[in-house]
Parts: structure tokens; sequence; C-alpha cells
């Protein structure tokens, strides 16, 4: 039974937690492109994992109760939160240089529940798989997928983002696909080479008779699309993109589930941590904050968990 709030003793015993601080590196999923301009600097944070003992974790995991609390008087502790910067729309900076996305408004309220502050530090995508394993830092965010292989060594939280296929057209040159089922033999959807799309249009589209063409670069899709080359892009990577309306002049016509689900990674020595977040991770999708959050940034339903 999941448990629909942490009561006030959970919150202030979050402050027991070691702060630590993140490294960096990059990743396999990362293949597919998004439309960002957004340049991303890797930081490098040098650190000494703190360990966490026995008895810090049984007194945290006996604190947590039914009774609802969301705010404490107790001086918030900061948490490490280690991210990646190129999954736009998840995460972003604005105008002024500032964190903005719909992972960093979700986990900022996270943090105001916990009564905690968020330490954000920046690195490439291999890097936050590995320090999050390593202890290096408390949470990890990024469009982090939960593979089984990674949960071998990193404690994910309950999800709260389900991947998505996308079908992206534009619909000013062809406004007469508008969904995965209205594709017909002799149709051609674009495709980026080297991405899982490849072998996912291959194996679910091409018995249909739908003709999939292989492009290698971001400007030979648009100009696909554009040129009526292609009825359609097929895509993992940019459904959240897609899903913002963020890729003008095209858009998201579709979208179906990839079967994989987004969450965040939690330092593996500190199960009272993982504890708390998913206490409050699960209020939040209860009270109707998280979908809140979710419809902020998406105009699709598809990949939200409070379904």
């Amino acid at each position: 039974m999941i448990v629909a709030a942490v009561g006030a003793a959970a919150v202030l015993a979050v402050g027991a937690f070691a702060t630590l601080s993140g490294n960096s590196d990059r990743d396999t999923n990362a293949s597919e492109p998004t439309t960002s301009t957004v340049e991303v600097s890797t930081t490098v944070v040098s650190t000494t994992a703190s360990a966490t003992t026995e008895a810090t974790s049984t007194t945290v995991a006996a604190t947590i109760t039914a009774a609802p609390s969301t705010t404490t008087t107790a001086a918030p502790v900061t948490l490490s939160v280690g991210h990646w910067l190129h999954h736009v729309v998840h995460l972003d900076r604005d105008d002024a240089g500032n964190l903005t996305g719909f992972e960093f408004d979700l986990v900022e309220d996270l943090m105001a529940r916990m009564g905690a502050e968020a330490e954000w530090i920046e690195m490439d995508l291999t890097a936050l798989y590995e320090g999050i394993a390593a202890s290096r830092f408390d949470m990890a965010v990024g469009g982090l997928i939960t593979t089984a292989v990674r949960r071998k060594t990193v404690p994910f939280t309950i999800p709260y983002f389900n991947r998505q296929w996308a079908l992206i057209v534009d619909s000013s040159a062809d406004p007469r696909v508008a969904s995965f089922d209205e594709l017909v033999s002799g149709d051609v959807v674009a495709v980026r080479r080297g991405t899982a799309a490849v072998e996912w249009a291959g194996s679910t589209l091409e018995p249909r008779g739908v003709k999939v063409a292989i492009f290698g670069s971001p400007d030979d899709l648009r100009n696909a699309l554009k040129s009526g080359a292609a009825e359609a892009q097929v895509s993992g990577a940019l459904y959240s993109v897609a899903a913002a309306g963020r890729i003008p002049p095209f858009e998201l016509a579709d979208a179906v589930s990839r079967g994989e689900s987004v969450a965040i990674g939690v330092d593996p020595a500190q199960p009272e941590l993982l504890a708390v977040v998913n206490e409050h991770l699960a209020a939040m999708i209860a009270d109707g904050t998280y979908q809140e959050i979710y419809d902020r940034w998406f105009h699709d339903m598809s990949a939200s968990v409070d379904q």
C-alpha cells in the first residue's frame, strides 16, 4: 500500500541525510537528437561519498507515517541533484540561464514537501548513471529510463513519465496522416540513423507495407517532411519536444508506448531517502500536483502516469 504523505518526523529526519556531490559522463540511450540549441557544459564536482549508517536508515524508515505534512520549521537540508541538461522540456535553461522544465518543477515541489533544497549539479548522461550508482550525489534526474540493467545498481523511485514513440507530421504538407493506424502501404516514415526508432519502425510498420527511410541528420529529416518525401517522422527522443509543441511547423500526430518508464535515481546508500521521496511523489500524484505540473509542460496525456 502506498502511503499518501510523510509525517513531520520523516521530514525532520531528512535532515540527517549526507549532502553529496557529482561527477560527469554519457549514455547509449541519448542517440536521438532534440531540437534545442542549448549548449551543455559539463560540471565536474569532486566528492567523497559519506556512508549511511544502519542506525540512520532504521530511524528514518521508522518515522514514515500516514500523518500528512508538507511543511517543516527546521532549517532545510541540501540534497545534491545530478542532472543531464540535454533532455529538453524535462530540463532546460531559460534566457536568463536559470534551470527550468518539467523535472525541475517536479523536484522543486518534492524538495519543498521534504523541507529540503536542491543543489543542482550538471553533468553528462553516462556520468549521471555512474555517479548515482557510486553514491556521489543524493538524487539524479534527466529523463532517466529505469531499465532492468540499471536497476541492478541504481534504486529508482516510482515512475513519473511513460516514454512514447512519437509520430511527427507536417499537417500543412499532408493533413491525411493523423495517427499510426492511418499509415498505409506505400507511405514513407523518416527515422534518424543510429536510433532505436530504426528498429522499431522496421519491425512494427514495415510489415504493413510502410516504407522506412533512414536519414543521417535532423535537417534531412525536416526537409523530408517539408517536401513531402515522407509522410511522417518516427522518433522516441523527440516525443517530449513534440508533446510540448516546440517543433514548429511540425506537430505531434500520435504517440504509442515504448514500454519504458522514467524515474528519479537515488543514492543506493540511502534507502531511507528513497522511501521518503517515494512517499512524497505518491502524494503529489494523489493530490493532483503531479498532473498540474505535467500539464504545465505537455499538451499530450500519453506519457502521464496519472491516467
